[in-house]
């Protein structure tokens, strides 16, 4: 039985952690959307976001969360890598589509709001993704790097307002995207290294305050222009609190452990990031 594999799984996980001398639990995370993005093989089969907004009906977005985050939470899975909050404002992007509720940033936030909702309600984190927005692009950043062209200003009237909407309705994690966004940063950095959008946008303008993840690591966008240890490095800087699947963990830890003794990355500023991370984790224990 799959299911119960998987719980088994977990719950050894946990255990051995804390038999480690650990002072919280592990984040056990999934990215289970619905659609064609689900993980796991077992349990209820879910519409995916575009198909639940052509309802017409928000609730349909709680009531589809609300079984996900059930059937994650009996298991021991306790983040979701969801909901998609990318506007699909272009019928080019290779990445997005049906996995986003509409190319109306309205009706992305209502139906946004009330999948968190769902999967709060079982205890489950959200994550919401792909910051600051992959919906206008037209390549993949699994792939390769991938750019938005607008100010703040513009992407502030599309594809910002679902994350703030998020952000509102309490999220627990925000997600970046590898995507640059040359005309907010100035240069080619994807967001995920950016402090302009991470630090000064995401946290300081938007008001989140809870945890940072990036996107994968090993995507293309990252993995073809920098080593684990750079990327590592630079994510943290810019003001991410977990780095995500590195294509070399054992390098990306080396890297930010150089980082931290030669003074790149400050004891302080990892304290800041273990704590948001600690206060996270005690809300759903």
């Amino acid at each position: 039985n799959e299911a119960a594999q998987t719980t088994a799984l977990v719950n050894s996980m946990q255990k051995a952690n804390l038999a480690g001398g650990a002072v919280s639990s592990l984040f056990v995370s999934i990215d289970q959307e619905g659609g064609y993005i689900t993980r796991l093989n077992t349990g209820t089969q879910m519409p995916g976001n575009m198909a639940i907004a052509a309802t017409g009906d928000s609730n349909n977005a709680f009531l589809a969360a609300d079984v996900i985050g059930n059937e994650l939470a009996v298991q021991g899975i306790n983040v979701d890598f969801a909901p998609v909050m990318d506007v699909n404002n272009n019928p080019a992007n290779p990445v997005i589509g049906v996995r986003s509720f509409s190319d109306d940033p309205a009706v992305v936030s209502e139906y946004g709001e009330k999948f968190i909702e769902g999967l709060h309600k079982n205890g489950v984190l959200t994550a919401l993704k792909h910051f600051p927005g992959h919906g206008d692009t037209t390549a993949d950043s699994h792939n390769g790097s991938v750019s938005v062209d607008k100010t703040w200003g513009a992407m502030k009237k599309m594809e910002i307002k679902p994350f703030q909407a998020g952000i509102d309705a309490g999220t627990d994690l925000v997600m970046t995207a590898h995507i640059t966004c040359e005309k907010i940063t100035r240069h080619k950095t994807p967001a995920t290294l950016s402090r302009k959008l991470i630090t000064d946008k995401l946290r300081n303008a938007m008001g989140f305050d809870g945890v940072v993840i990036t996107d994968s690591m090993g995507m293309g966008a990252i993995s073809s222009r920098y080593s684990s240890a750079q990327a590592a490095v630079r994510a943290i800087r810019a003001g991410a609190d977990i780095v995500l699947s590195p294509v070399n963990l054992g390098e990306a830890f080396s890297g930010v452990e150089r980082a931290v003794k030669n003074g790149t990355i400050t004891e302080g500023e990892l304290d800041v990031h273990v704590r948001r991370i600690l206060k996270v984790k005690l809300k759903y224990r």
